[in-house]
């Protein structure tokens, strides 16, 4: 019995042996997943928490990878496959973003509330304006399995509804959203997803007030920016940024940005730091207000700045609000808004071309010039100015309306009248779904030379 056990073994390896040497294929097939793991145990910020390399499945696609071997703190870190698509200034799209909330008293219908619209876009030009409401597309109510078509499609019929007050059979005022007219809005087309989307100079019993929306921050739009501010606006000691929408981006832009609006005493003073792992040589690497990197315009000289956020304030725009606060006691930070979004980490990039693969990881958490704050609960506002805009309907207009809710409050404190009216609060199913999550950026893009 033995002796056939031995022979059917000898059998065995034989034919093992005649047969093809599939390692090389093998180290092939998981090259890119293995240069992954390598590059992210070098320079991860949560290193220390990735599984053991051994027993990892090496033959996932990239994105599913990646997510396997990282730290349950993570939901920053991410990979592109092909080019890089971050940010994104170019888009075919109606130009409009919006909230999806569910119709009171129906479990599948929802509206779209429009948060903004792109200039020169299908929905600028079939005057569609923030705070209307898409209550139909095409006369159907808008469900999970059609709301697509508010992003995608041909040339549609949106019914707009608006808010109204009207009187009840007793004479008594309501507040509602009613409909308002049927739109034809064009197909989508390339629109310009410009990040400065609106500015002014409001007139208020303090003087001119500088008011600037800024939607993300890219390089390619530096010297947009720092023209407006400084070209624009003739020094106001009150200038209200209404970041509210604005998703982040690249930390060199915030920085600038940071830089022209801190006051000139501060120059060359820290305005805060990055912390790195343990692998980085420093593993802290400071951040400065350098006048040079804003050569050519002078800071401005405010007295007061309010910034105003939602939970989609994220990243570097969350940066700009955190370092700024607490800077210099020439310049007062004020929150408007909600709570921002919690992304206090950065990310650099690291394309492999060979694999056709981009890795961010996440590598560093941010801090402010005092080293020991972070926004890892994200950026809040005082009890007083703690305000959701979308619990808000007769103040859900343009940006840029001085009865806007946001701007309006802003407006409010800078005449000395405070936050009182808080009587046309109204309840509203909570959104269901944000259009700007589909540009969500999940960390801060650092684009400094970190040695």
């Amino acid at each position: 019995m033995k002796l056939r056990y031995f022979f059917y073994l000898l059998v065995c390896l034989f034919f093992s042996c005649r047969g093809e040497d599939r390692r090389l294929e093998y180290v092939e097939q998981t090259a890119r997943d293995r240069w992954i793991y390598d590059k992210m145990q070098e320079v991860y910020y949560w290193y220390s928490e990735m599984p053991d390399s051994k027993g990892l499945n090496y033959f996932q696609q990239p994105e599913a990878f990646l997510k396997s071997i990282l730290s349950k703190s993570d939901s920053y870190s991410f990979i592109e496959v092909g080019e890089n698509k971050t940010l994104s200034v170019l888009e075919n799209s109606y130009g409009f973003e919006y909230t999806k909330e569910r119709i009171q008293n129906n479990d599948t219908a929802f509206r779209a509330r429009i948060l903004y619209v792109l200039p020169e876009s299908p929905a600028s030009k079939a005057g569609l304006n923030r705070g209307d409401w898409i209550s139909k597309i095409d006369g159907k109510f808008i469900t999970n399995k059609n709301d697509s078509l508010l992003r995608i499609g041909i040339t549609q019929k949106f019914e707009i509804s608006r808010y109204r007050s009207i009187q009840d059979a007793k004479g008594i005022l309501k507040d509602t959203i009613v409909r308002y007219c049927d739109t034809i809005i064009n197909a989508p087309t390339q629109v310009i997803n410009d990040p400065i989307l609106y500015n002014s100079i409001i007139k208020t019993g303090k003087g001119d007030v500088g008011y600037l929306v800024c939607n993300y921050f890219s390089p390619e739009y530096d010297k947009a920016l720092l023209d407006t501010l400084q070209k624009k606006f003739k020094d106001p000691e009150n200038f209200i940024l209404d970041l509210r929408y604005n998703t982040g981006g690249f930390l060199s832009s915030a920085v600038k940005l940071c830089t022209i609006l801190a006051p000139s005493s501060v120059m060359g003073k820290k305005l805060g730091h990055m912390e790195f792992n343990d692998k980085f040589a420093p593993q802290v690497h400071d951040i400065t207000l350098n006048a040079d990197s804003i050569k050519g315009y002078s800071n401005m000289k405010l007295k007061n700045l309010y910034i105003l956020t939602t939970n989609k304030t994220a990243g570097a725009a969350e940066l700009v609000a955190h370092c700024l606060s607490g800077l210099s006691t020439e310049l007062k930070v004020i929150i408007i808004g909600s709570t921002t979004a919690h992304k206090n980490v950065g990310s650099l990039a690291y394309p492999n071309e060979e694999e056709n693969v981009i890795l961010h990881p996440a590598v560093c958490k941010f801090y402010n010039s005092i080293g020991t704050a972070t926004f890892d609960n994200g950026i809040s506002p005082s009890t007083e100015t703690n305000i959701d805009e979308l619990v808000y309907w007769k103040h859900n207009l343009p940006l840029g309306n001085p009865e806007e809710i946001l701007l309006r409050a802003a407006l409010r404190l800078i005449d000395g009248n405070g936050i009182t009216d808080k009587d046309d609060i109204k309840t509203i199913t909570s959104a269901s779904y944000n259009s700007l999550e589909r540009r969500s950026i999940p960390s801060i893009i650092i684009d400094y030379s970190i040695d």
